[in-house]
Formats: structure tokens, C-alpha cells, sequence
């Protein structure tokens, strides 16, 4: 593949990153303000039909609100689980963007592709590498022009592997929400009925 080719193979890829990248926050926003505004509706509308929450040993069970309170515990994980991969897929799209155009980047000033191998996850931390990332630092590559080859090499792999991760924990945790979705309507039906 010739080198121009190359150049316009990678501007292709950063614009689709892009674009991804502004669609995903953009669709954040609204996911937040819905999910915010359909669950103090859900709230207002149901807090009503349900008594006060009492404690006593000897009394009867109220599984209409037993039921009710786990409906709004699953909704809470829900959100939070939203949240997560909502954050997590962001990052992985900054990330995926950024390591696109450093292979461009790479190609043009050193002439040389840089690694694309497999990646292996399987002894890595993943719970507190999200941590890491949302509250630390992301060590992005800086300029090339004072940076050597292989350090560009080595900082290049750690940060695919890291969007590799955060994509992982973006997938896991919307699997999970579905699972929530799924027990919320479940649950929700019991009160009803």
C-alpha cells in the first residue's frame, strides 16, 4: 500500500472516530436527562400507592412494597450501570481516536506501522483500572518529535490496551443492564399483580 494511500486510510478513520466520538456525548446527554425525568415520574407516580416503610419483627410482610422498594433498587443499579458504560465508551472512543491518529502520525514522520497485535486481558485488574482512568490520568502521546520510536512503541500498546479494557467493561456492563432491565419489569409485574 503506498504511503499516501496510507495517510488517507488513517484521515478516513480518524473523521468516522470522530464523529463517533460527538454522536456518543450528544446521546449521553439526552440518555441522562430521560433516564433522570422518567424515573422521578416513575417515583412521583408509584410513592403513593405503596404505605410508609415500617420495621417491626412481629408484623406482617408487605410484599406489594417488599417488591416496590426492589423495582426501585434495580432501577437505581440500572442508572449506575448506564453510567458506567456510558463514561467507559466515551473514553474508549477518545482513546480509540487518539490511537489513530498516532499511527498516522508514526507512518508519516518514521515511515513504519505500528503493532497491531492481540491483546490479552486475562490477569488485569479491571475494576481498578476503570478507577485509574476516571479519576487519574490518561497518558496520552505527546509529540513525536522528541520521542524515540520504541518509547512511542511501548505508550502505544498500553494505551490499546486500555481502550481495549474500557470497551470491555462498556460491553459488561450493558449486558448487565439488560439483565436489570429484564429482572426490573419482572419485579415491577409482581407488585401489580
Amino acid at each position: 500500500m503506498q504511503k499516501e494511500d496510507r495517510i488517507k486510510q488513517y484521515d478516513e478513520r480518524y473523521r468516522i472516530w470522530n464523529s463517533h466520538v460527538i454522536n456518543q456525548f450528544g446521546f449521553t446527554i439526552n440518555l441522562f436527562t430521560t433516564i433522570g425525568i422518567g424515573f422521578l415520574s416513575f417515583l412521583i407516580s408509584l410513592n403513593k400507592n405503596y404505605p410508609k416503610v415500617e420495621i417491626k419483627l412481629k408484623s406482617d410482610i408487605d410484599w406489594n412494597l417488599c417488591f416496590y422498594l426492589m423495582v426501585l433498587t434495580f432501577i437505581t443499579l440500572l442508572i449506575i450501570l448506564g453510567a458506567i458504560s456510558i463514561i467507559t465508551r466515551l473514553y474508549d472512543l477518545r482513546l480509540t481516536r487518539h490511537l489513530i491518529i498516532t499511527r498516522k502520525k508514526v507512518f508519516i514522520k518514521f515511515d513504519k506501522l505500528l503493532p497491531n497485535k492481540y491483546i490479552n486481558l486475562k490477569n488485569e485488574s479491571i475494576f481498578n483500572f476503570f478507577l485509574d482512568v476516571v479519576v487519574g490520568r490518561i497518558n496520552f502521546i505527546g509529540d513525536l518529535e522528541k520521542t524515540d520510536l520504541e518509547s512511542i512503541k511501548f505508550k502505544f500498546e498500553k494505551l490499546r490496551k486500555q481502550s481495549k479494557i474500557l470497551g470491555r467493561i462498556s460491553w459488561s456492563t450493558h449486558k448487565t443492564q439488560i439483565v436489570m432491565i429484564v429482572l426490573t419489569m419482572i419485579t415491577y409485574l409482581l407488585t401489580v399483580f
